[in-house]
């Protein structure tokens, strides 16, 4: 029994660490500007990506709450693989935006499906309370291979080209796709009445609707995650301005790093802080160091903006821990696939507008404007903070 708990758990965590051995990571903008010869282009492939995993978010949440978290894991999986051969031949425009349109179904397939998967294995066992805990370890292994793979990545695109470093990144994806046929279904999703899908979609919104709370959560975490992601892949235009090319990947490995560590001490550092005190702070310190690194704009401002790291992955975990409370297990998967279809639809908007602030007002200042998303998450959170304290004051 115990193997068996364990299993998923480890084969989870490879397969984090395997999808997310992006080689590209830290380039993939300038290959698509240089690609598409523009950088509002290039920013738009990533829209692209975004648009189309809006489409297919609710579609594959329902695909996971009714045919199971395995069978969305190999589809994704195998889509993902797909999309990295269609980005390796980009020798235009539409090659590249049918890659980005498979990437953005990639991350539908996993959105919702990835944590609900974790979550009801965990409660298979009725080991649900340490979901933050088991979460902070397997996106550790995440983070640990972006990191890995961003200065690796940086160092190969130096020595050798972007193409060479894009179709070696299609080894680690057809591992991943392996990895996912030597996983088990959750026990718990197989016991879960199943509704049309019809009834299935009318009981998401019927939940939206009802649940103050929950929207708060969404609304809240679709900000930060749209314009935080869409500042995050553009920032290699800042770090050209202040570092070298070849560095540009060390860089993302401090982030990564940082953020590997933060995701594995996660559910530690949540019991003493608590998930929103821990939200808060996070949020408000990595809004004080962006504005610093991007007003200081010297070789100074990587290190400092790397530092947000040290706090992504426990914040991330606390998120994570806070909108699965608020969902329900016959629509856990769902629920987060329309978060993600939110923040999918904001990340795509978001990335055209600094795209277009960056040519009108500059690199630094289209990043220093970025910020005012996060201010108004800070204070959904507050609100959301006083609401169930309030709440809590009266049961």
């Amino acid at each position: 029994m115990k193997d068996n708990f364990v299993k998923n758990i480890v084969l989870l965590g490879l397969f984090n660490f395997l999808t997310e051995f992006k080689l590209y990571a830290a380039f993939l903008i300038l290959f698509f500007s240089q690609a598409t010869g523009s950088i509002l282009l290039g920013m738009s492939l990533f829209s692209i990506t975004m648009l189309s995993s809006t489409l297919m978010e609710l579609p594959t949440g329902l695909l996971s709450d009714l045919a199971g978290r395995r069978r969305t894991l190999i589809l994704g999986a195998l889509v993902s693989l797909v999309s990295i051969v269609f980005i390796a031949n980009g020798r235009s425009f539409w090659i590249l935006a049918g890659g980005s349109i498979l990437e953005g179904i990639a991350l539908a397939f996993f959105s919702g499906n990835n944590d609900a998967f974790l979550f009801d294995h965990l409660k298979s066992f009725e080991r649900e309370k340490d979901f933050a805990h088991y979460l902070g370890k397997t996106q550790a292994a995440a983070h640990l291979a972006l990191s890995l793979a961003s200065v690796s990545g940086g160092a190969l695109v130096f020595l050798t080209s972007y193409t060479f470093v894009l179709w070696l990144s299609v080894i680690p994806k057809a591992l991943a796709l392996v990895i996912c046929f030597f996983m088990d279904e959750p026990i718990k999703i197989s016991q879960i009445k199943k509704s049309s899908p019809f009834s299935h979609f009318k009981e998401v919104f019927r939940e939206l609707k009802h649940n103050r709370s929950l929207r708060t959560v969404v609304i809240a975490d679709s900000l930060t995650g749209g314009a935080g992601e869409a500042a995050y892949q553009f920032r290699a235009h800042f770090l050209r301005l202040v570092w070298p090319l070849w560095a540009i990947g060390l860089a993302g490995t401090l982030s990564d790093l940082g953020a590997a560590l933060s995701f594995w001490f996660g559910g530690r550092v949540l019991k003493k802080t608590g998930t929103l005190r821990c939200i808060l702070l996070s949020k408000i310190y990595s809004m004080a160091t962006n504005l610093g690194g991007y007003f200081l704009a010297n070789s100074f401002s990587p290190i400092l903006l790397a530092s947000n790291s040290l706090f992504y992955g426990v914040t991330t975990v606390a998120q994570n821990e806070l909108a699965q409370g608020f969902y329900t297990d016959s629509l856990r998967a769902s629920l987060g696939s329309f978060k993600s279809v939110v923040t999918s639809l904001t990340y795509a908007v978001l990335s055209l507008l600094i795209g277009w602030l960056a040519e009108k007002i500059g690199v630094s200042w289209a990043l220093i404007s970025f910020q005012l998303f996060s201010a108004t998450a800070v204070l959904l959170y507050i609100q959301l903070f006083k609401r169930l304290a309030k709440e809590n004051r009266m049961s």
